[in-house]
């Protein structure tokens, strides 16, 4: 097995404890630094290419579905209602009540996927998702970290193409709560 980082962030403008050091790069959907926030049009443009991202990950290992693990749901009504009103929500079809099944446990299908990792992007909940041959952890500063088996050079190259930067990751330790 690898462990990948997925960023957006080049990786040589990272220190050595590999921190990104631009300060003009958003890191969040809704930034606390209202010059930094995104245009919600570059925001969901650079959401789509983590998304397929993963997709085509999944796809190069056979994998179409994985399971929800070390679920944080931190999403009340109210947090619901004010993601609606701030524009986090905005363009997915997606309900308080579906937001509050998810579990420990829940096996997604692809279609799933995508909305799921959208809501752990834009910060509505937290979670893990693993498979018995890939485990998705969403880090903070929009990093994604991924161990699974040894990508191809083909698919390497494409997530460069899609102007995401992929890298080995070293550490274990993202996966600590792998099951």
């Amino acid at each position: 097995m690898q462990n990948y980082r997925i960023s957006k962030f080049d990786p040589k403008k990272r220190d050595l404890n590999g921190i990104y050091i631009d300060q003009n790069e958003w890191s969040a959907i809704l930034e606390p630094n209202p010059n930094n926030t995104p245009a919600y049009d570059e925001y969901v443009k650079v959401e789509n290419t983590y998304l397929d991202t993963i997709n085509l990950i999944l796809s190069e290992i056979n994998i179409n579905t994985l399971t929800i693990s070390s679920l944080n749901n931190y999403c009340t009504f109210e947090n619901f209602q004010e993601s609606l009103a701030n524009d986090r929500l905005k363009e997915l079809l997606v309900t308080y009540n579906e937001i509050m099944e998810l579990h420990d446990g829940l096996i997604l299908s692809l279609d799933r996927i995508d909305i799921v990792s959208r809501l752990i992007l834009r910060e509505v909940v937290w979670m893990d998702l693993i498979s018995e041959k890939v485990m998705v952890v969403f880090g903070y500063d929009y990093n994604i970290f991924i161990k699974c088996p040894k990508l191809s050079n083909f698919l390497i190259e494409n997530i460069h193409k899609n102007g995401l930067y992929i890298d080995n990751w070293e550490s274990d330790r993202i996966f600590t709560r792998e099951n």
